[in-house]
């Protein structure tokens, strides 16, 4: 059998990890999420590119909770992006692209109906 490059899973997430990090945006710590999420990148010496972890959150949210939860989810990710503004400094806020979208960007969702089933 061949191998593929791009198969390898080069990330420092496990199983324990997915499950901690929906178990709290299931209860609506959107916040300790990512703050789990920042803290398990922070332990590897190289961190791989990354998209940004509202993107990663958003997914892991529709993939295991439905499309329906999308909005609560954004409303919950504006909160825990103005508690880490006051943790972190803007250039760690960049540097682990936490920004939460624009209002503008969610406008231009909703008008165009949220992305794909998972």
């Amino acid at each position: 059998m061949r191998q593929f490059p791009w198969r390898r899973h080069n990330h420092p997430f496990s199983l324990s990890f997915l499950e901690e990090a929906l178990r709290y945006v299931g209860m609506n710590e959107v916040h300790k999420a990512v703050t789990l999420y920042l803290a398990t990148l922070k332990k590897e010496e190289t961190v791989p590119v990354q998209r940004s972890v509202y993107r990663e959150f958003l997914f892991l949210t529709m993939a295991a909770m439905g499309k329906d939860h999308v909005a609560a989810f954004d409303k919950k990710y504006k909160s825990a992006f103005s508690r880490l503004t006051g943790t972190l400094s803007l250039e760690e806020i960049q540097k682990n692209r936490v920004q939460a979208p624009t209002t503008k960007a969610l406008d231009c969702r909703r008008s165009f109906h949220p992305p794909l089933e998972c």
